[in-house]
């Protein structure tokens, strides 16, 4: 298998909000020291610019420009142009969205075998209730028969091991041609890391970080987002998860990315844990509101990360765009 069509392994990480950490963190030099202490109505550490304030008060919601761009395969486009196809607040069959990914990868492949570029693309989703594998994943993880699963069962061509996708959580899927930032697999798992830790600390101040050794976003000793990708001639796809409100307990019936000794967490629960810490006003604050800010935040911090500019789509304009992919 060519080195740039390979899967990346997922779990769950921890660490500071900047990029220029990652040949350190590679060697060893980082470790998990970001605290999660809450200060009055504050949460540790200060909020970015931009601050979401479910703390002072109601979501505030992000805004980020509206540019219409067609599917269509488009001649030398700004290199740093992303469509955005945001469905955070719909439920997206797992199978339909793995099949939108595999079509926007085949236009980009496609696009470059005649000597044409296309913008990026990005998916941000929900899915029903499925637990997925990757390509190496063990059975072992599995807590119930694979023949007689509790809910869907796809095994994928991602990296990483079984994880569970429900409602209240947000899955963001990027189709980024690695060739316009890194050809390098771990500096990319080190940016969808980024991307999550600056969310979580833009929109409530959750410090959040990474554990050596292991892929994803941890709070303390829970895991709260977990990452798992697959790269195809440097073309990106699969991605992230972030717990935000959905129920945790599916992930009982796995051992999520095979990691038993460390407990699955969710913004929503961690919120409510300290509630007394935060005020009323948080606690208040419904999981759709929850989901909204999460949304627009994870599309600013990937934006920021990636150097995107971003060409959003609304709802019904996403589905008809996705739909003619694939049929």
């Amino acid at each position: 298998m060519p080195a740039a069509e390979r899967a990346a392994s997922s779990a769950l990480v921890y660490q500071p909000a900047n990029l220029n950490f990652t040949n350190e963190f590679l060697a060893g030099k980082h470790t998990s020291t970001v605290q999660y202490v809450p200060r009055g109505n504050k949460w540790g550490g200060a909020p970015s610019v931009g601050h979401t304030a479910l703390i002072r008060n109601r979501c505030r919601r992000h805004q980020t420009s509206a540019i219409a761009l067609s599917v269509e395969t488009v001649q030398a486009p700004s290199i740093n142009q992303c469509v955005c196809y945001d469905l955070h607040s719909t439920l997206v069959p797992y199978s339909t969205a793995w099949e939108w990914q595999k079509a926007l990868v085949s236009q980009r492949h496609l696009a470059r075998s005649k000597g044409e570029e296309m913008a990026d693309a990005v998916l941000i989703l929900q899915h029903p209730p499925v637990f997925t594998l990757g390509t190496r994943s063990s059975l072992e993880n599995l807590k119930f028969d694979k023949d007689h699963p509790p809910f869907e069962l796809h095994v994928t061509e991602r990296g990483g091991e079984v994880t569970y996708h429900g409602p209240g959580q947000l899955v963001v899927y990027p189709i980024l041609d690695l060739r316009r930032q890194q050809t390098d697999l771990h500096w990319y798992l080190r940016s969808l890391e980024e991307v999550i830790i600056l969310a979580l600390q833009d929109v409530c101040g959750i410090q959040a970080g990474r554990e050596p050794g292991l892929t994803g976003v941890w709070v303390g000793e829970s895991k709260v987002a977990a990452i798992g990708v697959r790269v195809s001639k440097w073309v990106t796809y699969h991605g992230l998860a972030l717990n935000v409100s959905n129920d945790l307990d599916p992930f009982k019936s796995i051992i999520p990315c095979g990691i038993s000794d460390r407990p699955v967490g969710s913004v929503k629960d961690l919120l409510q844990k300290d509630a007394t810490n935060i005020g009323r006003s948080l606690v208040l604050e419904s999981d759709s509101e929850l989901l909204d800010a999460f949304s627009s935040s994870l599309k600013i911090q990937l934006a920021k990360v990636f150097n995107l500019d971003l060409l959003e789509r609304t709802t019904p304009d996403c589905l008809n765009e996705l739909s003619h992919l694939i049929h």
